[in-house]
């Protein structure tokens, strides 16, 4: 029996359903307040984009006690794979996790994920590996360009870019 082939718009929901059920799962492993997977840092789309509001990064600016210095944060991110930050109470952290050098697994939190006790390490170097499989997927799974749109597509009415410096082409000729 021939196996019927998924759309790409059946593909992206699917694997939506196995990023939102990965991050609950391990939003109840380390009983966090809020967690999310972000793509990249300034694009604060949650994925899945139908997920209801979870954002640690906006619970976390919510919060009286929590005084960050974000950019040194965004830098160790980048730098280290990895940040945190505590708040000046000691009941809540921010971590942050860098998967693929692309996307975020943003966690608010009562303790440190960085260094967590022996039975939290599993569990969170098995969420950052499966949504580490599971989001270059999901990104494979958008949708392309529409025709004619200049990011590319199909061909259309949009006009060719070669990219070639004006300089070059004037010296030439």
């Amino acid at each position: 029996m021939k196996r019927p082939t998924l759309t790409g718009a059946a593909v992206r929901a699917r694997l939506g359903s196995r990023v939102e059920t990965t991050l609950s799962s391990f939003k109840a492993s380390v009983e966090a307040h809020e967690v999310a997977a972000f793509d990249g840092w300034e694009n604060t789309a949650r994925l899945p984009a139908d997920a209801p509001s979870s954002d640690p990064s906006d619970a976390a600016l919510r919060l009286d006690c929590l005084d960050a210095d974000w950019t040194s944060f965004k830098a160790r991110l980048l730098r280290h794979g990895e940040s945190e930050v505590a708040c000046r109470c000691g009941a809540h952290f921010l971590s942050a996790f860098l998967i693929r050098d692309r996307w975020s697994l943003i966690v608010l939190g009562r303790q440190s994920l960085i260094r967590p006790p022996s039975e939290l390490l599993p569990v969170r170097t098995t969420t950052i590996a499966t949504l580490a499989r599971i989001l270059p997927a999901l990104d494979a799974a958008a949708p392309g360009p529409a025709p004619g749109d200049p990011q590319g597509g199909d061909g259309g009415a949009a006009p060719a870019e070669l990219g070639i410096p004006l300089w070059w082409a004037r010296a030439k000729n």
